[in-house]
């Protein structure tokens, strides 16, 4: 009989298991019952390491990259309608009939085919930004304005789009997709009443569009608490969320996953993250939606993981600041502090970094006062080695910024989210531009690239960092093994017998993931002869 509560079951297995039996659903039903009963001020499967607020976040136990695995998400199919329903509405059509830009639909770039991309940019050939123009889709004739695309060159956008694709980014949907409340199990031990959502921009967008199963979500363990308070600050070994990402645009699906290992052995703050098969039953039994990356918040414990402190003022700029020629408050979200209502260190970097009248050892003294500016370079040259075509740059959005105690609450810069890096080729199917090392075809609109590549100091500093950028984590066969190594764990749960289904995967195809470490392996020889060839001039 099933339960009148969503429930997903969130099992943590040494070895995958990817045809769960009757039997097993069953016993995972009972348990999740179980567990979930009150028991004095607390759920009857609460336990102070597994649940409590004060657990150490167990990074070594959920981010394993050792191994797959497997997640199983049962959702009362009243709660599952409330969701597709509540997307349906957010995307302007039903799943798998295009929309994914707000009431009306219309969709979103990243949702077409990249021979509707280069459309939107040819269709803007000659013309300048902002000046009207008209393009054939495979969906249908749209006509718009030329703006900044995700690879920097001018593309088509019909108002239909959400807006612009440079600046504050794209944004498809006008709100968060709904919480639905869910049961998590894992290993045995069960969180109850834990709130479930789709999540995502562009991801979600083209998976909803083009009715792929495997859609991105999110987990929030203590969104009910006021609700239950049984459950009052509940963690998952230490964690508060968590999120799915369903690797769009990702034929390897390791991009996530190698970027920030690269990031960290470079000296980086970046979320940890690990592969796991993900199974959902909406009420016909358990179907496998494929493989995806299990990343770790980063306005949850990575704060106090590379720190030691998180009571500093963190933020996501997103918006029509978040290129960081402006400030608002719209663009600057708190994700700490957030009752205190105190903009004063972002709002004062703003200024000084804007600031034309500031040049030189004033501009730097200024600036370095508040932000850590060797922490932005390193992350540049890095960033620009492996290639990432949606970051600051291009697209604004894909960064947080923290105000460190230790440092006197100077903001450092921290990435985030890199499923389109490690690669030569951009969404609209532009090839990278090799040459352009040093930023110089950055406009003004991204001032934290311009006016740094335009100081002779910070220019030296990070023709610097490029050289180091190369070793490491980057050095070819260094990569080869470590690709490797990830591409044969994961093999088994993407294609073959046990791989991911038609209905519910991203891939172009079966012959693009196995060919895919061969091809990151050739686009990081590419860039050290890049590197190397722009550092002997």
């Amino acid at each position: 009989m099933r339960r009148p509560l969503a429930a997903l079951a969130f099992t943590f297995a040494a070895a995958c298991d990817k045809d769960a039996s009757t039997d097993d659903t069953a016993s995972l039903a009972e348990t999740l019952d179980e567990a979930c009963v009150v028991s004095g001020d607390r759920t009857a499967g609460w336990g102070e390491l597994t649940h409590s607020k004060d657990a150490e976040a167990d990074y070594d136990g959920v981010f394993d990259l050792s191994r797959v695995r497997r997640i199983d998400v049962v959702i009362d199919p009243d709660d599952y309608a409330t969701m597709q329903a509540d997307m349906e509405a957010l995307a302007g059509a039903a799943f798998g009939e295009g929309g994914g830009a707000g009431p009306g639909g219309g969709g979103g770039p990243e949702e077409l085919t990249q021979a509707d991309m280069r459309a939107l940019a040819e269709a803007c050939e000659g013309l300048s930004e902002g000046d009207d123009c008209d393009a054939e889709l495979s969906t249908g004739d749209i006509s718009g304005a030329c703006t900044d695309g995700p690879g920097g060159e001018l593309m088509c956008m019909p108002d239909s789009f959400g807006g612009g694709a440079g600046g504050g980014g794209l944004s498809f949907f006008d709100d968060d997709p709904t919480y639905v409340p869910a049961t998590v199990s894992a290993d045995g031990v069960v969180w109850c009443h834990v709130g479930i959502r789709y999540k995502g921009n562009s991801t979600l967008s083209t998976a909803w569009s083009q009715g792929s199963e495997k859609l991105p979500f999110r987990l929030n363990l203590d969104k009910y608490e006021d609700d239950f308070p049984q459950i009052d600050d509940q963690r998952l070994y230490g964690f508060s969320e968590m999120t799915f990402s369903n690797g769009m645009s990702d034929d390897s699906l390791m991009h996530d996953v190698l970027a920030s290992w690269i990031l960290e052995d470079r000296g980086l703050p970046a979320a940890r993250n690990a592969f796991v098969a993900v199974y959902w039953d909406v009420g016909e039994g358990p179907e496998y939606r494929g493989l995806y990356t299990m990343m770790e918040d980063p306005s949850d414990q990575l704060m106090d993981r590379v720190w030691g402190d998180e009571s500093g003022n963190l933020y996501k700029p997103e918006g029509d600041c978040a290129d960081w020629t402006c400030f608002e408050e719209e663009s600057f979200e708190k994700k700490t502090n957030e009752d205190a209502a105190d903009w004063s260190d972002i709002i004062a970097v703003l200024e000084d970094l804007n600031d034309q009248s500031l040049q030189g050892e004033a501009f730097r003294a200024a600036l370095e006062a508040g932000f850590d500016v060797d922490g932005f370079l390193n992350w540049l040259a890095v960033t620009t080695v492996m290639v990432n075509w949606d970051q600051y740059g291009s697209m604004a959005q894909n960064h947080y910024v923290y105000g460190v105690p230790q440092d006197g609450g100077r903001l450092t810069w921290i990435p985030w989210d890199y499923s389109l890096s490690l690669q030569n080729v951009g969404p609209t199917g532009e090839a990278l531009e090799t040459e352009d090392l040093f930023h110089d075809g950055v406009g003004e609109e991204w001032p934290l690239i311009r006016r740094l590549m335009d100081d002779e100091v910070y220019r030296a500093r990070y023709e610097a960092l490029l050289a180091e950028a190369v070793v490491g984590a980057m050095e070819v066969e260094t990569f080869r093994a470590k690709a490797e190594t990830l591409h044969a764990l994961i093999e088994p749960y993407v294609i073959g017998e046990g791989g991911e289904r038609a209905e519910s995967t991203m891939l172009s195809s079966d012959a693009a993931f196995e060919g895919s470490v061969e091809d990151l392996v050739a686009h990081v020889e590419s860039r050290h002869e890049v590197v190397t060839e722009a550092l002997a001039e």
